[in-house]
């Protein structure tokens, strides 16, 4: 499931989305968005050698890629993963998000 994130408020019923009072960000049409590419498994449960191939497009670069909450390096490949299921979010510039739940390893 791919899930996009707003983050913002509502002030006297005007919705404000992502970063910048000054120039607001609508996420939902500028932000970026996630796709799942490929995932190798895990070779055994005490192992940590999976890996999850996302690919990243839209939103405002640089980009930060999670992997459970926790960042990683580079922004395609998340390397050295122990079998689980992991929740992979993107956030860009504008602090704005896309996640990828749910992906087993």
């Amino acid at each position: 499931m791919i899930t996009r994130t707003v983050f913002g408020a509502s002030i006297l019923g005007l919705a404000i989305a992502c970063s910048s009072d000054v120039d607001p960000v609508d996420c939902q049409v500028s932000g970026p968005s996630i796709s799942l590419v490929q995932v190798a498994n895990a070779s055994g449960c005490s192992t940590n050698d999976g890996e999850i191939l996302v690919d990243v497009s839209g939103g405002q670069e640089p980009f930060t890629l999670y992997a459970n909450e926790q960042p990683v390096e580079g922004l395609k490949q998340i390397s050295n993963l122990a079998a689980g299921v992991y929740s992979i979010v993107v956030k860009d510039a504008n602090h704005c998000s896309a996640t990828l739940d749910n992906v087993t390893v």
